[in-house]
C-alpha cells in the first residue's frame, strides 16, 4: 500500500473507512464495501453452514446481507471499533440481517438476491468439517482466521508459476505429494538447499500477506499485535 494509505502513523484500514464513512468519498466507500464483500464472504458463509443453513440458504443470506449494505448508505456509520473487533461487527451485521429478514418476512425466494460477489462454494465447503464444537475459539473466529490464511495462500500462489514455486505452494497447503524436501529437490532436479531457501522466502512472504490482512481490520498498532496473536493461536491449534 502506498504512503497515502497511512494516517497518524498507521495504515488506513477497512475499519477506519467504515468508521468514517460519512467523511470519505463515494469511491472510497464503494471500494470498502467491495473489499468487504469479496474478502469476507467465506467466514460468513461457513458460519451459516455451521449453524444449520444449507448451501443455498447460506449463500442467499450472505448475498442478501451485501445487497442490503449497498442499498443502505448509513449502514457503515454503525461501525464502532470501541465495541469490538471488525470481525465482530461483520458477524453482528449478518445476525441483524437475519433478524430483520425474519421479523419483516422480507426473505426473497431462494436465489432471488442479486449476486453481489462471486462465491466458490465448493472451495469453501472444504473448510467446513474441520470446526470442532468443543474448540476454545468461537466458530466464526476460526473461519475468519482460516479465511485470512486461505486468501493469503491464494495471493502467494499467484506470485509465480514455475515448478518449484508450485511444489512449495502445495507443501505450504499440506497437499504436497512429497514427504521430504530432499525428495522434492530430486524430482525438480534442484539442490535441497535451493528448495529450502525458496521455502524460507515464501514463508516470509506468507507472513507478510497474513499481517497485511490483519492490519486491514484493526485501527492501531496495539490492536494489530493483539489480533495477530489471537489469529496465530487459532491457526496453530487448528492445524493451519
Amino acid at each position: 500500500m502506498s504512503d497515502e494509505g497511512y494516517r497518524d502513523g498507521f495504515m488506513t484500514t477497512q475499519w477506519s473507512l467504515f468508521c468514517h464513512a460519512g467523511a470519505v468519498s463515494e469511491d472510497e466507500r464503494a471500494a470498502a464495501i467491495q473489499y468487504l464483500c469479496s474478502h469476507y464472504w467465506r467466514p460468513l458463509y461457513l458460519w451459516l453452514r455451521h449453524h444449520g443453513h444449507d448451501r443455498e440458504s447460506a449463500e442467499d443470506a450472505v448475498q442478501g446481507l451485501f445487497e442490503s449494505i449497498i442499498q443502505k448508505p448509513d449502514f457503515l456509520n454503525r461501525a464502532d471499533p470501541s465495541r469490538g473487533r471488525f470481525r465482530s461487527f461483520v458477524l453482528g451485521a449478518l445476525k441483524n440481517h437475519l433478524k430483520d429478514r425474519n421479523k419483516y418476512g422480507s426473505a426473497m425466494k431462494r436465489g432471488g438476491h442479486a449476486r453481489i460477489v462471486s462465491m466458490d462454494l465448493d472451495d469453501a465447503e472444504k473448510w467446513l468439517p474441520a470446526v470442532d464444537d468443543d474448540a476454545p475459539f468461537p466458530s466464526f473466529d476460526t473461519h475468519w482466521a482460516w479465511s485470512i490464511m486461505a486468501a493469503s495462500l491464494e495471493e502467494l500462489s499467484a506470485d509465480s508459476s514455475d515448478a518449484m514455486h508450485q511444489a512449495l505452494d502445495a507443501w505450504l497447503r499440506g497437499s504436497s505429494p512429497f514427504t521430504t524436501l530432499s525428495q522434492m529437490a530430486a524430482t525438480l532436479n534442484a539442490t535441497e538447499e535451493s528448495v529450502r531457501t525458496r521455502l524460507s522466502r515464501m514463508r516470509r512472504k506468507l507472513r507478510t500477506l497474513v499481517d497485511r490482512r490483519i492490519r486491514e481490520t484493526v485501527k492501531s498498532p496495539e490492536d494489530f499485535h493483539e489480533e495477530r496473536e489471537y489469529i496465530k493461536q487459532i491457526l496453530l491449534r487448528t492445524g493451519h
